[in-house]
């Protein structure tokens, strides 16, 4: 009987020893999984980040392109508020 009862703690002591190394590998790839989410999320922040950064890039562009013909002296003061506004928008962006 003693041999019987020591084959068996063999047993639990493998299948213990078993779901604690699956345990463990469960967590490593949850964790390592959780990272790779993290680091997409930051990338998807950063071309948000480029794709506005572009947008008011483009608009300060087409801005400075069709003042030279808008430019008038009763037309001197608001584009010049917008030129500061593209100016800060750009500037607080970078």
């Amino acid at each position: 009987m003693p041999e019987y009862s020591s084959f068996l703690r063999s047993i639990r002591i493998r299948y213990i020893s078993g779901l604690l190394v699956f345990a463990l590998a469960s967590a490593a790839v949850m964790f390592a999984l959780n990272r790779v989410n993290s680091y997409r999320h930051e990338v998807d922040a950063l071309s948000g980040n480029f794709v506005i950064f572009a947008r008011d890039l483009r608009n300060a562009t087409n801005f400075a392109e069709t003042t030279g013909t808008a430019w008038r002296s009763e037309t001197r003061d608001a584009l010049a508020a917008a030129a500061r506004g593209h100016s800060e928008r750009l500037t607080s962006e970078i």
